[in-house]
């Protein structure tokens, strides 16, 4: 009697589980059903019960697994998301640039839009960074050392041939900013 009760309960369970897991991407639905089926199945009916209790609602399992397969994306092999190619991708958007200038940066742009631990929105922000902030010292530093018609040129402002250099020193500074926090987040996912 309280097999059949359990056997009801775990299947009732599963059935709500698999409607829950409708909008997860696969591998990943398939992966959390296996391993919720094989975990209630594998144990004693009473047992089965509690763990039901403690796993909670189906919903609550599929809105965490939808949130860590965010930016998976169908037939996805998974090496994109392992440690070893978060590490890579912000190896190459840190420093590929200053090794292989501009290539190695493009490169890493081209690992990181490849990549599933990140969400698209962190990959906007990681591309359009050092451009935006490059760009806002250029053009601050333009704002500043442009004379007014009746005004000469300020000796204390460096002349207009370095601000290459302030440009450079601002987009690198933010990348590196950029890459640290992509980093602890692709570390952390990837983690998991």
């Amino acid at each position: 009697m309280e097999s059949d009760r359990a056997s009801t309960a775990v299947d009732d369970y599963l059935r709500r589980l698999d409607q829950a897991l409708v909008r997860v991407h696969e591998p990943l639905a398939s992966q959390v059903r296996d391993g919720i089926t094989e975990e209630l199945r594998s144990v004693a009916p009473e047992e089965a019960l509690v763990r039901i209790q403690q796993l909670g609602d189906p919903t609550h399992i599929a809105a965490e697994a939808s949130d860590d397969s965010a930016a998976l994306t169908p037939g996805d092999t998974g090496k994109r998301g392992s440690r070893a190619y978060v590490a890579g991708t912000v190896a190459l958007l840190s420093v590929g640039g200053i090794l292989f200038p501009f290539i190695g940066w493009i490169a890493g742009l081209i690992f990181l839009w490849s990549g599933s631990v990140w969400r698209t929105a962190e990959k906007v922000v990681a591309t359009l960074s050092p451009l935006v902030a490059g760009g806002l010292a250029f053009a601050l530093y333009w704002l500043f050392t442009s004379p007014p018609s009746s005004a000469g040129i300020n000796p204390l402002i460096p002349a207009a041939t370095f601000a290459h250099w302030n440009v450079l020193i601002v987009g690198v500074a933010v990348n590196l900013g950029v890459a640290v926090w992509l980093l602890a987040v692709g570390l952390r996912r990837a983690g998991r």
